[in-house]
């Protein structure tokens, strides 16, 4: 931890083995030594405060959580539903269509043969129109999974976390949120230590 916090002064206080990349101390600070005591009560409150910012993450996971986990059951269903429906409904018209060419192919002088042809047309258009119900049906349900994604969007929208005895509004979409977040942590991190959190490399 000091030699990552401070290289300069305590990098050659350790060696890397080059088979197991593993760091070995080769010599130890003064237990006087002021800056080593300083960077203990560092490390000692960096601890701490890992151990708040856990608590901040699990608050923000619960708040989050419960209605995602709603709008995920119900959007599930609404979306086998949603399919069944559209199958059913394109069934329908493909019987519908075939009965009523079967109706219209029906070339007959006779009584039976007359009535075979109107039942066929008869069945073909009510197929059709139950099949006009059916898609209309699916469209609800298409309507009602937006309208649930739209919920959720404005829930996570209105997120209100207390942190540090403050009120805290995240907004905009999740990467949005979860940016705020994270420069929140840094914020409350380098206020706690007086440290900056090291950014990650480009590399």
């Amino acid at each position: 931890f000091a030699s990552e916090l401070l290289p300069e002064v305590y990098n050659d206080y350790l060696i890397k083995e080059d088979k197991t990349g593993i760091f070995e101390p080769i010599r130890l600070p003064s237990s006087e030594d002021q800056m080593m005591i300083r960077i203990k009560e560092v490390k000692e409150r960096e601890l701490l405060l890992l151990d708040t910012l856990n608590e901040y993450y699990a608050q923000l996971y619960q708040e989050l959580s419960v209605p995602y986990g709603e709008w995920r059951r119900a959007n599930r269903q609404n979306a086998i539903t949603y399919e069944d429906l559209k199958r059913s409904a394109k069934k329908r018209q493909i019987l519908g269509a075939v009965a009523l060419i079967g109706g219209l192919m029906v070339e007959s002088d006779s009584n039976t043969g007359r009535y075979a042809s109107r039942s066929l047309m008869m069945g073909g258009v009510q197929a059709v129109q139950t099949s006009f119900a059916k898609a209309a049906e699916a469209k609800i349900y298409r309507n009602t999974m937006e309208e649930g994604a739209s919920v959720l969007n404005a829930t996570a929208e209105g997120l209100v976390i207390e942190v540090e005895g403050q009120t805290l509004r995240l907004s905009g979409n999740a990467q949005e949120m979860f940016s705020g977040w994270k420069q929140l942590l840094a914020q409350i991190y380098s206020e706690e230590t007086g440290l900056d959190i090291p950014k990650a490399s480009s590399e």
